[in-house]
C-alpha cells in the first residue's frame, strides 16, 4: 500500500480527476488525505477511503479536490445517487470543474444514460483531454449505438497514442459493429500478435474472419476449433459456439456450452442470462428460475431478465416467490424505484 509519490500523481492525472497544480497547492493535511484516499481506492479498501476523505472535509467542507473523490469512490460502489448528488454539489459552486463532470458522466453510463453520459463526457473534454475521458466517451457512444463517432475519436486518441491496445481494441470493435469487418479482422490479428493468450481476443478476430460463413458452417468450423486442446479452455470460444447454436434453434446444445462456461466462469452474469433463456425457450422454467434470478439481482433493470423471469414463474405459480426476490432486489438496489410498481404489478397477479 506504500507507493511512491510519482504513482499517485500518475494515478490521479490518468483518471482526471486531479491536477498536478491543483494538488500542489493544496496544504500538506488534505494532500495527505487525498493520497491515502487514493491509495485505498486503488486496492479496494474504500471504507477507508471514505474515512480519510470524511476526515479531510471536517476541516474544509467544500474543498473539490476531496468532493470530487468522494463522488468518485460513490460512483465506484455503485452508490449512484449519491455520486451524482456530490459532484451535482461541486458542479452548483464550480459550474467547469472537470472532475465533477466526469463522475456524473460515469454514474450516467452505469445507469446506461448513454446520451447523458455523451454529454458530460464531451463537456470534461473541452477541459481538457486525457486517455481516461476518451474512453469512457467512447463507451457511451457505443452504448448510444453511435459507432461511426465513436469510431473518429478513436482514430483521434489511436493517431496520437499507436501502441495503445486499449484504443486499438475499442476502435476494433467500432469497425465491427460498423462492419468494417476487413478492418476489424487486420486490427484484431495485430491485437493477437500481441497478446497471443487472449482468448476474448481471438474470439473476436474469428468472428469477423468468418462473418460471411453461414451459421452451420461456423459450428462446424467452432467445433474443430474447440477440439484443439489450447482452444478447448477458451470461455469466449465457447460463448460464441453457443450463441451460435442458439441462433439455430438448438437449445439443449447451445446450453451445455454454457454450462461449460460457468463451469470456467462461475457466476458470470452474461452466461447466466444465455443459459437462462434457453431453459425458457426449452420450457424448463425451474431451471431458467434457479438460473436467472442471480442475473435480476445483478441487475434488476434488464427488461429481457424481468420479463423471462415473470414468464417463468406465471408457468410455475410461484409469484409469491416472486415477490420475495424482487423484495430482495429492492434492499440491494434502493435507488431502482421502479421496482416499487413492478413488485405492485405482480402482487396483483396472485
Amino acid at each position: 500500500m506504500n507507493l511512491p509519490p510519482l504513482i499517485i500523481f500518475e494515478i490521479f492525472l490518468f483518471l482526471g480527476f486531479i491536477s498536478g497544480k491543483e494538488i500542489m497547492l493544496a496544504d500538506n493535511y488534505i494532500k495527505t488525505k487525498l493520497h491515502l484516499a487514493v491509495k485505498l481506492k486503488e486496492v479496494g479498501h474504500y471504507e477507508g477511503a471514505e474515512e480519510a476523505l470524511r476526515e479531510g472535509l471536517s476541516k474544509e467542507p467544500y474543498n473539490t479536490l476531496l468532493l470530487t473523490s468522494l463522488a468518485d469512490l460513490y460512483s465506484r460502489q455503485d452508490r449512484l445517487e449519491e455520486a451524482f448528488s456530490l459532484a451535482e454539489e461541486v458542479l452548483s459552486r464550480e459550474f467547469n470543474n472537470q472532475r465533477a463532470l466526469i463522475v456524473k458522466g460515469d454514474v450516467s453510463l452505469k445507469r446506461r444514460k448513454y446520451s447523458e453520459g455523451v454529454d458530460y463526457f464531451k463537456n470534461a473534454l473541452q477541459l481538457g483531454g486525457n486517455p481516461y475521458i476518451y474512453k469512457r466517451l467512447i463507451q457511451s457512444l457505443m452504448g448510444k449505438g453511435n459507432f461511426s463517432e465513436a469510431m473518429k475519436y478513436c482514430e483521434e486518441i489511436t493517431s496520437q497514442r499507436p501502441d495503445d491496445t486499449v484504443f486499438m481494441k475499442l476502435l476494433a470493435r467500432c469497425y465491427k459493429n460498423l462492419k468494417l469487418y476487413k478492418e476489424a479482422e487486420g486490427l484484431y490479428k495485430k491485437l493477437i500478435e500481441k497478446y497471443p493468450k487472449d482468448g476474448f481476443l481471438y474470439k473476436e478476430y474469428i468472428e469477423v474472419k468468418t462473418i460471411d460463413k453461414s451459421p452451420e458452417e461456423i459450428v462446424k468450423e467452432l467445433d474443430a476449433i474447440l477440439k484443439v486442446p489450447s482452444n478447448s479452455e477458451n470461455v469466449h470460444m465457447r460463448l460464441f459456439q453457443a450463441g451460435t447454436l442458439k441462433k439455430l434453434g438448438r437449445f439443449n446444445e447451445a446450453l451445455e456450452h454454457y454450462k461449460i462456461a460457468l463451469n470456467r466462469s462461475p457466476g458470470d452474469i452474461y452466461t447466466l442470462k444465455q443459459a437462462g433463456f434457453c431453459y425458457i425457450k426449452m420450457g424448463f422454467f425451474k431451471e431458467a428460475i434457479s438460473t436467472l434470478k442471480e442475473a435480476f439481482l445483478n441487475d434488476p433493470s434488464d427488461y429481457y431478465v424481468k420479463t423471462s423471469l415473470t414468464s417463468a414463474y406465471k408457468q410455475t405459480g410461484d409469484l409469491e416467490e416472486f415477490v420475495k426476490l424482487i423484495e430482495e432486489a429492492i434492499k440491494k438496489h434502493p435507488g431502482e424505484k421502479k421496482l416499487w410498481g413492478f413488485k405492485k404489478k405482480i402482487l396483483k397477479q396472485i
